[in-house]
């Protein structure tokens, strides 16, 4: 992915590692699939150290206009 001005390196991971996981599967994650950060069984993140730090990136990403999401639906997101 490339060098996104504002985001940090672990929010670029995991926004590559969402549009990766979309591209390969054809649906979104879910968050604990994002935590793990395996796609196909292959590591491809470093896994998200809790379900509270993901959200925390999950919601930067969303305020800076990179992904937008649904709540109450755990696989409602899409990258923008």
């Amino acid at each position: 992915m490339d060098n996104r001005i504002g985001l940090t390196l672990r929010q670029q991971e995991v926004l590559a590692f969402i549009v990766q996981y979309y591209r390969e599967e054809g649906y979104y994650p879910f968050l604990k699939e994002i935590c793990e950060g395996k796609i196909n069984g292959e590591q491809v993140i470093k896994k998200v150290a809790s379900h509270g730090t993901l959200i925390l990136i999950l919601e930067c990403l969303e305020r800076k206009g990179y992904l937008k999401r649904e709540k109450g639906s755990p696989r409602a997101m899409c990258v923008l």
